[in-house]
């Protein structure tokens, strides 16, 4: 018994480096989007190019990219500040989060926590940020006005998201 495994299945199996022959036969402007955040007004669109280690900008009006921003390696996740002003860019592979001003598309801080951080969630009053570690098995809290992680809560086997309750 078990599963049959298909043979050939190059796309699934091959992984997809950012630089050599494979990837450049594939698809050399491939930046690999992973996950996405739109603003509260509905006018723009922030995109995670894991691949290409960048945050994208795009108009939703116009559908044009109108920036792009390098953060660190393998960036996962993003999120926006509760006043619009401020993305939060987990770092897979450098285990931190990026803080990147939106006015001016430079990082601001960096924060670490722990081992591949993945999904992330604002505290409803928008002054704590937790992160789902997926390597380290565990959930950083950081205190948003100190920039600091403040504690580690137990996350489960290998967490990809969070999401906080509305009485936090």
């Amino acid at each position: 018994g078990g599963v049959e495994h298909p043979v050939g299945c190059v796309s699934c199996h091959v992984y997809p480096e950012r630089d050599g022959f494979m990837a450049n036969m594939l698809n050399e402007n491939y930046l690999s989007p992973l996950n996405a955040t739109v603003s509260d007004n509905g006018g723009r669109l922030y995109v995670v190019a894991q691949d290409a280690d960048q945050l994208i900008e795009v108009d939703l009006s116009n559908n044009k990219v109108i920036s792009t921003t390098k953060v660190g390696r393998r960036p996962h996740s993003v999120i926006l500040s509760h006043d619009q002003k401020t993305a939060m860019v987990s770092n897979q592979w450098a285990n931190n989060i990026y803080f990147v001003d939106l006015a001016t598309k430079v990082i601001t801080d960096s924060v670490m926590v722990g081992g591949g951080p993945a999904g992330m969630d604002l505290s409803t009053d928008g002054s704590l940020l937790y992160i789902a570690n997926t390597y380290t098995n565990n959930i950083s809290v950081i205190d948003l006005k100190t920039m600091q992680e403040t504690k580690r809560l137990h996350g489960g086997n290998y967490p990809t998201s969070v999401a906080s309750s509305p009485n936090n």
